[in-house]
């Protein structure tokens, strides 16, 4: 283990450890870390990910936009945040999950938890969490 921390610290990339570490196994987000590409990885893995599969028509959909691209897609408790900065706790974002037995998505930003607006179509939450950007 040492062998390893040592060889991290000068930089060997995590190809070269796994080659030499057979012990060590990483995944597609830590290869994109290390490629310096993580949001657009993570955009492909969710999309790809049958087990968000009720988000799928919506996460192409904003990955599509521009101004969502930049942002950080990840789930917690089933809703999906988005983030400029995902590894600052305290980092505002954009929250979107299914209306509780309902169609549709509830959308709202963390800055305004109260101005949680239902949306009945992806198009329309979609939209909706555009016009959030702007308060992160």
């Amino acid at each position: 283990m040492v062998d390893v921390l040592v060889s991290w610290r000068k930089g060997v990339k995590l190809a070269e450890l796994s080659a030499v570490f057979p012990f060590i196994e990483f995944d597609r987000l830590s290869q994109a870390y290390e490629d310096g590409n993580p949001r657009e990885v993570q955009w492909d893995i969710l999309i790809e990910d049958d087990a968000f599969l009720m988000y799928r028509e919506l996460l192409v959909k904003l990955r599509e936009e521009a101004g969502m691209r930049e942002l950080f897609p990840y789930f917690s408790h089933w809703t999906l945040r988005l983030s400029k900065d995902h590894q600052d706790v305290q980092a505002e974002e954009i929250l979107i999950r299914p209306v509780a037995d309902e169609e549709g998505f509830d959308v709202w930003s963390s800055s305004a938890p109260e101005h949680k607006s239902a949306f009945r179509t992806v198009d329309e939450a979609v939209r909706a969490a555009l016009s959030l950007v702007g308060e992160l």
